[in-house]
């Protein structure tokens, strides 16, 4: 279990139980997504004059070298 969902702790003790094989679940300090850091590029990106479009494409395998 990891990434932000994983701090959901009803999914956390569902997960835990049904599983029939071990299940290892971080500690809830260790379980953030990645927001801040989407937040903080934005912001950034919005400081330096860049603002895209409402309809811009989401590209998951964007390449940083693209993005500045």
């Amino acid at each position: 279990m990891a990434g932000g969902v994983s701090a959901n702790k009803v999914l956390r003790t569902m997960v835990s139980k049904d599983t029939p094989g071990r299940v290892y679940v971080p500690p809830i300090h260790l379980c953030t997504d990645n927001a801040a850091m989407i937040a903080a590029a934005g912001y950034y990106r919005f400081a330096h004059g860049k603002v895209d479009e409402l309809d811009i494409d989401a590209m998951p395998t964007w390449p940083l070298s693209e993005v500045g």
